[in-house]
């Protein structure tokens, strides 16, 4: 079934649960400074769902559904072209695996999520905060 609804090439088995997209290098060369924006970008929006919606407690009945939303959002919107890692734990898994594929990008799926976890908790903390936006 996930032949025919993928194709042959995208259900190579060793692959499969990779954080891959089509920038990542796997069907040519790696493009990286995308690559590593939009892991960048959409581990920010889901830090910073996370923070406004569970840490300041604005969303305390709807936090879970939000947060849910915005990981759905990040992998329909970004998933075919870099995987949608947004945590570098998801990324490690496959790659033990199989380091070929990653061979070329590897670095981007730790470091970018690192840096966009980190620039929303400064947001949060330093504009949000100082503002009074991310108080209950």
């Amino acid at each position: 079934m996930l032949v025919l609804l993928l194709g042959r090439e995208r259900t190579d088995p060793v692959l499969l649960g990779a954080t891959l997209g089509s920038l990542s290098g796997v069907e040519g060369p790696a493009d990286l400074v995308p690559l590593f924006t939009l892991e960048l970008l959409q581990t920010f929006a889901l830090m910073l769902v996370i923070l406004l919606c569970i840490v300041s407690g604005r969303a305390r009945p709807f936090a879970g559904p939000v947060v849910g939303c915005t990981v759905i959002v990040c992998i329909l919107a970004f998933g075919p072209l870099t995987g949608s890692s947004m945590n570098p734990a998801r990324t490690f898994g496959p790659m033990l695996y199989h380091f070929d594929a990653h061979a070329a990008s590897w670095w981007v799926y730790f470091v970018a999520p690192v840096l966009g976890a980190a620039g929303a908790g400064a947001v949060y903390r330093f504009v949000l905060e100082e503002r009074g936006i991310a108080a209950e």
